[in-house]
């Protein structure tokens, strides 16, 4: 569903009755008075998305000056299901949608793109908002073999990590069903915010679990707190970087099971929650297969030890913290993992 966008002059020239766009040239800068611009001008986030006319391809090309972001949000539905919405930041990450319910997106400098093609009729509004980046850090951390996990989103933050290999993020959140929220946490590959964008936690999330940084110094900026316990773990991306995971989703006050399949590749299940659990059983489907369990991050002085079928079951049930990090290396082959919380 990701692709990259070409980066079109246009502007949009609306009707009266507010939902036909035609192409030219142009593009949306930031007011001079700091309001938020709208289109259509007519509309605002209490009112429902006005239609906007079929056979239409639109493109908003949004600028963002350094010092700021843009706050995006959308309203509206396609009315067929090859008519698309398309929202592209300025890494090239595009996200693709047909349905948007105001939830926000949030773009650094310097460009983000706004596109739509249509071919029936459709409804589709959208406000930006800009402002301010933070200027101030609130926390530098050097991440080595211990890792570290914070709540991504309740607060606001402006965090520096360093790691000697890079920077491993994977983010854990509320619930994978609607994880919006993980918008608002922008990540940055070097020490400039406004040239070292690289995505937000949200696109992270979505496209490839745990992302490791090219350089040795990272920001991640939080612009905007939200009631969700959305938890980031933070680890030395050389001990990560070969390391196939799955991500464990707990269910609290229920029971839930992970797949892990190491057949083609060795693959750890990773846990890293707010919420304590309980290893109920673990199901290792090749007789030749071991399962080494650790706390922290896997490193030369931290290999956890390994179980056999036969180990497990006289340790089992094992209970977990919750704020810690458990990681389940399985050697070969596949395994089911019982839990509850």
């Amino acid at each position: 569903m990701y692709k990259f966008l070409v980066y079109a002059s246009l502007i949009l020239l609306v009707e009266s009755a507010g939902n036909v766009c035609t192409i030219s040239t142009g593009e949306i800068n930031k007011p001079a008075n700091s309001q938020p611009y709208y289109w259509p001008s007519s509309w605002n986030e209490n009112k429902t998305a006005p239609a906007l006319q079929g056979s239409q391809k639109c493109t908003w090309n949004v600028n963002v000056p350094d010092g700021y972001y843009a706050k995006l949000i959308v309203s509206g539905k396609t009315g067929d299901a090859d008519s698309e919405f398309q929202f592209a930041d300025s890494a090239g990450r595009v996200l693709i949608t047909t349905t948007e319910g105001l939830q926000p997106y949030y773009f650094p400098p310097r460009m983000f793109i706004v596109y739509l093609n249509v071919i029936n009729p459709a409804t589709f509004a959208f406000k930006i908002t800009w402002m301010k980046l933070p200027t101030k850090v609130t926390k530098a951390s050097a991440i080595s073999s211990t890792p570290q996990l914070i709540n991504a989103t309740n607060n606001a933050y402006y965090i520096g990590y360093s790691a000697v290999t890079g920077v491993s993020l994977v983010s854990f959140p509320q619930t994978t069903k609607d994880f919006y929220s993980l918008r608002s946490s922008l990540v940055f590959d070097g020490e400039n915010l406004n040239t070292n964008y690289a995505a937000s936690l949200f696109m992270i999330y979505q496209n490839e679990l745990q992302w490791i940084s090219n350089s040795q110094h990272i920001y991640v900026v939080n612009v905007e707190a939200s009631t969700h316990r959305d938890m980031l773990l933070v680890q030395e991306g050389g001990y990560t970087r070969d390391l196939h995971y799955v991500e464990l989703n707990p269910v609290l006050n229920s029971k839930y099971t992970a797949n892990v399949d190491s057949t083609e590749k060795q693959t750890t299940l990773l846990s890293a929650t707010y919420i304590p659990q309980t290893l109920t059983d673990v199901q290792i489907l090749d007789s030749t297969a071991v399962v080494a369990i650790i706390k922290g991050t896997p490193t030369p002085n931290n290999r956890g030890t390994e179980y056999t079928q036969a180990q497990l079951k006289k340790i089992l049930p094992i209970s977990m913290s919750a704020g810690v990090v458990y990681q389940f290396i399985l050697s070969n082959g596949k395994a089911v993992f019982s839990f509850k919380a």
